[in-house]
């Protein structure tokens, strides 16, 4: 964050506390291979947001589109070597930093571990104790035999309105 936004982290603590205190509920997205990233800082943005209580659901990979600093970081490293969009998507999350394509998948790995585990952990004390968060639960468990990924979508949603409460 300090290198891309010039945010630090204290700041970033202060918005959140702000936006929970006016009941605003608050998601975000997490960017994987940013420029000059490492795996290492990924894992650590992912730690502060899950310390602070932001439920980032969307983890992706910075893609470096046409007319950004990415894209010519790119196009002057020789990672982009065609303006066409499969040169793009192929060098998305390498600009800046030698992620490769192994790297980048452990990260989002990691990134997804870590969210899960947090949700399903704290989470768990509510959906037992709860009817209404059991019952959600236990329809998103019968629908994965018939269909494995809203089942599992379901489940996943339970545990987040468990944590985060009900978007």
């Amino acid at each position: 964050m300090q290198k891309v936004k010039r945010v630090k982290t204290e700041q970033l603590v202060q918005l959140v506390s702000t936006l929970k205190d006016a009941d605003i509920k608050l998601e975000s997205g997490h960017l994987v291979g940013l420029p000059n990233q490492s795996v290492r800082d990924i894992w650590h943005s992912a730690r502060i947001l899950k310390k602070i209580g932001v439920r980032f659901k969307i983890t992706s990979v910075t893609v470096p589109y046409p007319g950004t600093t990415d894209y010519e970081l790119g196009r002057s490293e020789g990672k982009i070597i065609n303006a066409d969009w499969p040169s793009i998507v192929v060098a998305a999350g390498k600009c800046g930093k030698n992620l490769t394509n192994f790297k980048i998948h452990c990260a989002l790995f990691i990134v997804q571990c870590l969210y899960y585990w947090h949700i399903f952990s704290v989470g768990l004390k509510t959906v037992l104790s709860s009817l209404p968060h059991l019952r959600a639960a236990w329809r998103g468990v019968t629908r994965l035999f018939s269909h494995p990924r809203a089942g599992a979508g379901a489940i996943k949603r339970t545990f987040e309105d468990a944590v985060y409460g009900a978007e």
